[in-house]
Formats: structure tokens, sequence, C-alpha cells
């Protein structure tokens, strides 16, 4: 039975999930230790897709006991994987502690690590951290995974560090806090999340307060200057660093 056949589609979810625990009991029974944590994995996947976040994180915690402290690099693949899923769903659930608490207790991920979910790891920490009013370490966090991020590397988990980069900013009233924001929003629009990007390209909206003739022209006609367009010219240069 092949694990491509448990396919994701929402409308097929059920199918889905009962073949996923088909195979995943075989290969329970035969002893293919590799091969059952990936069934885990995959019916932990599908149930988070369903909404069933408790579920989830049942199925992943159970990877994590099975496998127990990693012997090879798959089976540390596989609990780095388990992990962020658990946390994830606790993201979900706005358990920001439990969340946290997860995050902290492999030293899978880190600056050294190869493993594929490490920018994962980084946006869930610094998501966590934001919403525990931690922010100043949570922009911390966004600025070492940033900083290790290579430009081929880049993903949506890059474009939420940045999101919180420039929260942080704008609060702290930073003076890049504009250049971060253009990143966050820039890659948010790249990898599909209009919607948030939306929300946060509010900040650039202009004023269209109508304002008295009087109290713009005043007694005098007011003479064309190069000064007067020093604010958006100082605006496109933010936006295009």
């Amino acid at each position: 039975m092949h694990y491509q056949n448990t396919y994701r589609g929402f409308e097929n979810a059920e199918n889905a999930l009962k073949l996923v625990r088909s195979a995943t009991a075989l290969w329970d029974a035969l002893g293919k230790d590799d091969a059952y944590v990936k069934g885990m994995s995959r019916n932990a996947i599908l149930l988070f897709n369903q909404e069933s976040f408790e579920d989830s994180i049942k199925i992943n915690r159970r990877i994590v006991d099975f496998i127990g402290s990693p012997v090879t690099s798959f089976t540390e693949d596989q609990i780095g994987w388990a992990v962020l899923r658990i946390a994830d769903c606790f993201k979900v659930l706005e358990e920001w502690e439990e969340s946290l608490e997860w995050l902290d207790s492999t030293r899978i991920f880190g600056i050294n690590s190869t493993h594929g979910g490490n920018t994962w790891y980084y946006s869930l920490k610094a998501h966590a951290l934001y919403q525990l009013d931690r922010h100043e370490e949570a922009f911390g966090v966004a600025e070492t995974a940033l900083r290790q991020t290579k430009n081929e590397e880049a993903n949506i988990y890059t474009a939420r560090l940045y999101e919180i980069k420039a929260k942080v900013s704008l609060e702290q009233n930073r003076p890049d806090k504009e250049r971060h924001l253009a990143h966050a929003i820039s890659l948010l629009l790249a990898f599909g999340e209009d919607d948030k990007a939306r929300e946060m390209s509010i900040y650039f909206k202009p004023d269209f307060t109508t304002q008295p003739t009087s109290s713009i022209l005043g007694e005098q006609p007011v003479e064309k200057t190069s000064s007067f367009d020093e604010p958006s010219t100082f605006r496109l240069q933010t936006l295009n660093e």
C-alpha cells in the first residue's frame, strides 16, 4: 500500500485517513519501524488538515515516544518534524507556552542545524515569544534566523519572520521599520498570504483627509520647491531597499 495514495485533498480526507491507518498498522505488525514512523507522520498531517489538532498532537507525541533518543539521521529528522508539528498545533490553538515548551525541548534546531524545518522552528518560536509579550526576544530570534537565510532558501516562514521583525520595529519606532515592513509585505505576497500582506500594507496607505483650501495654500501661493517632493522620494527609497 503506497503512501502516495493517502492524498491530502479535503474532499477525500476520510479515505486518506483510512488508508494511512491501515498501512501504518501493517508496518507496525511487520516490525518496519521507519515505515511505521512515516505512517504516523502522515496520519498526524492529515489530522491537522482536518483541524483535529488535539488528535494530531497525540500522534506526534507517539512518534517522539516511539523513537526515544535519536540514533540515526532518519530518527532525528523525524523527531524534529514531530516536534514542529506539535508546536504548530499549539500555535493554532493559541497555547503559546506549550508551543514554546516543545520548541525548547530539543537541540535539533538552531544556528548549526541542517534540519529541513529549521526556518519553521525559528518562525514558530518568534511567533510564540511575540504572543507572550516577549517582543525583544522575538525580534532577536527573527534576526538570528534571517541572518542565516540565503536567497534560494526564502519561504513562507521567512516572510513570517520578517512580519515579527516589522511589528517589533514599528512598536519600538526603529529607524529601519519601513524597510522591514516592506520586506514582510513583499514576501507574504510572494508566498500567497495576500490577506496578511494587505493587513500590514495599511501602514503605507495615504491619508486622504480633506484639508481646507485656505489651510493648504495660506494667504500666499505656495511655491513649488524641491523639498516638497522629499517625503514621497524617501518613501520610494525605503521600499526599494
